[in-house]
């Protein structure tokens, strides 16, 4: 694939030590076709992944890890990924969960349609040719609700607003650390879209299969579920509150 855009890949990691020998594995044989970048963001994990991305770093140059000490939550994780990359003068950013239901293999893919004028790209499963890979039938179900309802909500044209798996132009990463994010966990997802939407950003979606975890557990819960739903009503009053001003 031929693109100049310097392309880091940013994986947000809790208790993922079991899933990163073949999660590197595979980093390592994308990247023979596109050079890039990986910052594991850990929110120290007491599980021994900190020590074991320590071990890839001292092997692989293009391994960088930041620890953070006394924060936790999925949003300013990738908050503090985005910076990063922004200090470091990246181009392009792909973020992407650690456990493997994230395929490396699309990575090239994401950067291309970002080096091809879309300034968001989603990895969907809810397009043509993307979907599930024996996932349960109530996951499925969640999934397809907190999408639906995120639309209807917001007024997304993205189909699958929920998908973590995603890149951005450096000037979508610009325009989100301005707004200032307000939300934590899975919401974080549904309303950096919201911002680059009304940004009048172009956003793009890229079909992908969400497979099972085979390793480890998820970190969705009830919890997240109603904080997700409170988060997407906030997120559009925040957005209507100029023009009652």
């Amino acid at each position: 694939m031929s693109t100049r855009l310097r392309a880091l890949v940013l994986i947000p990691t809790y208790n993922e030590r079991e899933n990163l020998p073949e999660l590197v594995e595979r980093l390592s044989a994308v990247r023979e076709e596109l050079p890039f970048s990986v910052l594991f963001v850990d929110d120290g994990s007491p599980d021994g992944t900190p020590e074991l991305i320590r071990e890839y770093m001292g092997r692989h140059g293009w391994i960088d890890l930041v620890v953070r000490v006394g924060e936790r939550g999925l949003g300013t994780a990738l908050l503090r990924g985005y910076k990063y990359a922004l200090e470091r003068g990246y181009d392009v950013l792909v973020q992407m969960d650690a456990d493997l239901q994230h395929p490396p293999e699309l990575i090239p893919r994401l950067v291309s349609r970002v080096a091809g004028g879309c300034d968001a790209v989603v990895a969907s499963r809810y397009i043509e040719g993307g979907g599930f890979s024996r996932w349960p039938l109530h996951r499925r179900v969640v999934s397809r609700v907190a999408n639906w309802y995120a639309r209807a909500v917001l007024g997304l044209g993205v189909r699958d607003a929920t998908s973590g798996f995603r890149a951005f132009s450096r000037r979508a990463l610009e325009a989100i650390v301005e707004a200032g994010p307000r939300c934590g966990g899975y919401a974080f997802q549904v309303e950096t879209l919201a911002i680059l939407s009304r940004a009048g950003m172009r956003l793009c979606e890229e079909p992908f299969v969400f497979a099972r975890r085979e390793r480890g557990s998820s970190k969705l819960g009830a919890g997240e579920i109603v904080r997700f739903a409170a988060a997407v009503v906030g997120m559009r009053f925040r957005r209507r509150r100029p023009s009652h001003s």
